[in-house]
């Protein structure tokens, strides 16, 4: 985005090293833009997410346009191109980045207990976002008045300190969150390096840059030369985001495999007490329920006069006794019975 709107605003040829970087940055987009719609495709399968859908379809139409215009300005570079092109560009191309923000976010909605992690991971995100954007934009803007050699204008300086404004609360907000994450070793390193590529060098950079317009003077540093330092100062804030992603990962994980353990202690609780369930009732119903419905069929045979039929409880236990007595109750019927009948 930034260094096309540079040479869009150059009045000169753009030299073939420049140029060179211009196509090397376009093949990065390129894969990059590849990668990020070839997975939502894959993640839009298997997530039937309507807004999802949606956001993808406007990032898709909008790629669209973007390699269309990009094709359409290629003859305009170093042409010294209208502040009307120039705005059409760089709001396609916003336009794009805010796209993928949004989706960036409805991917990572909370949807289980790693909830808090979860929104803690994209405010962070979100102020890294804000962030290396409006550290983008202002690259854009300053970038090309050095192109076009002239000062400042004061909306441009208008500006470039609303830019600043919402930087110095981005950082802010990140300071604060930023003091929760452990101080690991990739973490330490990207913000060191953050520090010396944004604060340090990007910043006094910038600084002397402002200072050169205010004087009138000439610029300290090319079009390119400042556009690089740019870039570098905003993967420095990309590369610390890179590292407190990780960390909201590796959270995340700890909190997945913690879930899946407690599934697990809970599925062989569950197992347990189904398996006790069933061998208590295996017990109740050999030992009591079939010796009282035996009992049962026993009294209701004598009842109705068979007594022809012996219990057949034969266990050391009290069903086995009352099984007896109603053996000994049925012979001795039976006897009296036989005793009539001889009579």
């Amino acid at each position: 985005r930034g260094l096309t709107v540079v040479m869009l605003t150059s009045k000169n040829p753009i030299p073939p090293s420049e140029h060179a970087l211009l196509v090397q940055q376009r093949k990065k987009v390129d894969h990059y833009f590849g990668s990020l719609l070839a997975n939502l495709n894959n993640y839009t399968h298997d997530h039937n997410n309507q807004k999802l859908l949606q956001d993808l379809s406007t990032l898709t139409a909008s790629r669209e346009r973007h390699l269309q215009l990009r094709r359409d300005l290629e003859p305009l570079l170093g042409s010294g191109a209208s502040e009307t092109i120039q705005q059409q560009w760089l709001a396609l191309l916003t336009g794009i980045i805010n796209s993928a923000a949004t989706i960036r976010q409805t991917v990572l909605s909370p949807i289980d207990e790693g909830d808090h992690v979860y929104r803690f991971s994209q405010i962070t995100q979100e102020a890294f976002f804000t962030l290396s954007e409006y550290a983008g934009l202002e690259r854009a803007t300053i970038g090309r008045v050095i192109a076009e050699n002239r000062p400042f204008t004061e909306d441009e300086l208008a500006l470039l300190s609303r830019y600043r404004s919402i930087i110095s609360i981005s950082e802010e907000k990140l300071n604060a969150t930023l003091l929760y994450i452990p101080p690991v070793n990739r973490f330490n390193v990207a913000r060191q390096q953050m520090n010396v590529l944004f604060h340090q060098k990007y910043e006094q950079m910038r600084q002397n840059i402002l200072n050169a317009s205010h004087d009138h003077a000439e610029y300290p540093v090319t079009a390119t030369d400042w556009f690089e330092v740019a870039t570098n100062a905003i993967a420095s804030i990309l590369a610390l985001s890179d590292a407190v992603n990780d960390h909201f990962n590796e959270d995340l994980s700890v909190i997945e495999h913690g879930s899946e353990r407690t599934i697990l202690r809970l599925f062989v609780i569950v197992s347990a007490v189904i398996i006790l369930f069933v061998i208590s009732y295996l017990v109740v119903y050999r030992r009591i329920l079939i010796p009282l419905q035996i009992l049962e069929t026993s009294a209701l045979n004598i009842t109705a006069g068979d007594l022809d039929l012996a219990t057949g409880l034969e266990t050391n236990d009290e069903f086995g006794n009352l099984g007896s007595t109603f053996d000994n109750m049925r012979l001795t019927l039976l006897a009296e019975r036989l005793r009539r009948e001889q009579d």
